[in-house]
């Protein structure tokens, strides 16, 4: 996987995933005869998790030209929108605010999760309408 500026919106450096022409003194990053590396499957969700987020950028950027037949652009984009929130809250770490109560924090804990289960969820509804 290339690192790009999308990788970097997500506060990521190429050290913290396998991203080309990175050598980890362990040689995690060192593909086997199938061509996998052993640090991509480590956290396999955040590794696919990290590849979906960058596609889903790319696709918001460069690729609606068109939407389902059952919505308009601006719902299309709308929803694209909300699966790449979903995958960005998923990659990032849960901001830990000290400074509320921790009635606060489990409630914002709790949106943060219903933000990543909606976006997954309209991930897999619309999979198939994820192409120009």
């Amino acid at each position: 996987m290339k690192f790009n500026h999308y990788y970097k919106e997500l506060d990521l450096c190429e050290k913290d995933f396998p991203f080309e022409q990175y050598e980890d003194i362990y040689d995690r990053n060192k593909e086997d005869e199938e061509g996998f590396s052993d640090i991509e499957f480590f956290s396999l969700d955040y590794s696919l998790a990290i590849y979906i987020y960058g596609r889903l950028r790319y696709f918001q950027d460069h690729c609606l030209v068109g939407c389902p037949g059952n919505m308009d652009m601006k719902q299309w984009a709308n929803i694209i929108a909300k699966m790449i929130k979903g995958f960005k809250l998923y990659i990032q770490e849960e901001d830990k605010n000290y400074l509320v109560s921790e009635k606060e924090r489990q409630r914002l804990s709790k949106n943060r999760q219903k933000q990543i289960n909606y976006g997954f969820r309209l991930f897999i509804k619309y999979f198939g309408h994820l192409w120009y």
